[in-house]
C-alpha cells in the first residue's frame, strides 16, 4: 500500500493511497481532502492512518506500507512517539497495526510513490465560500 499527503491550492490537505496485489494490479484506491494543512510530517501520518483504516474496513490483513516521508517511516519503525500533535497520530499507528496479521514498513522515494502523491495533490478540490451575509 502506497500512501501520501499533499497540499492542494495552498489551503487544503489531501490524503491518498492505493493498494496493489502481488501482481502489481491496483485493487483499491481512495482520496480524502479537507481544508487546512498542518505540515508535511503530520499530514503524512494522517494519510497513513487513513489508508490503514480503509484497508482494515475492506478486509485487508497483510500489508506492506510504503511512504515517501523518511522521518515518519523511521519513527514508526522505531516506535517513537514524539510529543505534540504528531505524537497522537504516530501512537495510533501501532494500535492499528496489531489488527493486521502482517505489517511491514518501507520508505520509497517520490518516484516510487507517484500515483499516491498525484491522487493526494491533484485530485479536484471543491470548496464553497460562504459570505457572512448568507451564513
Amino acid at each position: 500500500m502506497n500512501f501520501d499527503a499533499g497540499m492542494v491550492e495552498g489551503t487544503v490537505r489531501g490524503w491518498g493511497f492505493l493498494i496493489r496485489d502481488n501482481d502489481g494490479d491496483v485493487v483499491m484506491a481512495s482520496v480524502d481532502q479537507k481544508l487546512g494543512f498542518q505540515g508535511a510530517e503530520l499530514e503524512e501520518a494522517g494519510a497513513c492512518l487513513f489508508a490503514m483504516k480503509k484497508a482494515l474496513a475492506h478486509g485487508f490483513r497483510k500489508i506492506v506500507m510504503e511512504g515517501d516521508c523518511f522521518t515518519l517511516i523511521s519513527k514508526v519503525q522505531r516506535k517513537e512517539s514524539p510529543d505534540a500533535m504528531l505524537g497522537f497520530f504516530i501512537s495510533d499507528i501501532p494500535r492499528l497495526s496489531v489488527l493486521f496479521e502482517f505489517v511491514s514498513w518501507s520508505f520509497v522515494r517520490r518516484g516510487g510513490n507517484g500515483v499516491a502523491h498525484a491522487m493526494a495533490k491533484y485530485h479536484p478540490v471543491t470548496t464553497t465560500k460562504v459570505s457572512s451575509r448568507n451564513a
